[in-house]
């Protein structure tokens, strides 16, 4: 796991490179293995290791300097969901069932167009606990999801250190490994 760690850091860094100026690569190992940590148990959609690696998106969008969204009070953007189908989080309370998730979202709004918006977006959730394969049970997601959510959180700090034109849209979306979830209510929205 740490060689394909440390090509995807390598990769991403190369991707990120914007204009000679150099992404650290030990910054992005720290937030792949944080999100990908045995301690996240997989980020399974509705385990409590999904909440914690929430916890962690929340508090660097919040040290990246990201606004909310229009209304919100948090990054989070709850809805609900029962089976495959998608509510409202006001609607939680009135589908027998239904279970709680949220998106993390935040913004930087643009200088000149701030009503055009340009989107950069991943999933934080995995698979979760698997059947162990050489005692080891946990599917860590370091590959596309934590490493995806490390280029989210990467390209906010780069666009809050060089304001856009444009508005931009940072979203980490749940549910995504069981049916595409958080990005349909959030295309909804």
């Amino acid at each position: 796991m740490t060689r394909k760690i440390i090509a995807a850091a390598l990769l991403l860094t190369t991707s990120l490179c914007a204009n000679a100026q150099q992404t650290d690569v030990s910054e992005v190992r720290r937030i792949i293995s944080t999100l990908a940590a045995d301690s996240m148990m997989g980020r399974g959609t509705f385990t409590p290791g999904i909440e914690k690696a929430s916890l962690f998106i929340e508090s660097e969008f919040e040290a990246a300097g990201l606004e909310k969204l229009p209304g919100a009070a948090s990054y989070r953007q709850p809805f609900a969901m029962k089976g495959r189908t998608i509510y409202p989080a006001d609607s939680l309370a009135l589908v027998p069932g239904a279970k709680a998730l949220h998106n993390v979202v935040g913004l930087i709004r643009g200088k000149s167009k701030p009503e055009e918006y340009v989107i950069f977006s991943g999933h934080y959730d995995h698979i979760g606990i698997l059947k162990a394969v050489a005692e080891d049970s946990i599917a860590n997601g370091a590959d596309d999801d934590a490493s995806g959510i490390t280029a989210v959180i990467l390209l906010a700090r780069h666009f809050k250190q060089h304001p856009p034109e444009r508005t931009v849209i940072f979203a980490c979306f749940t549910a995504e490994e069981i049916g595409g979830f958080g990005s349909r209510y959030f295309s909804r929205k």
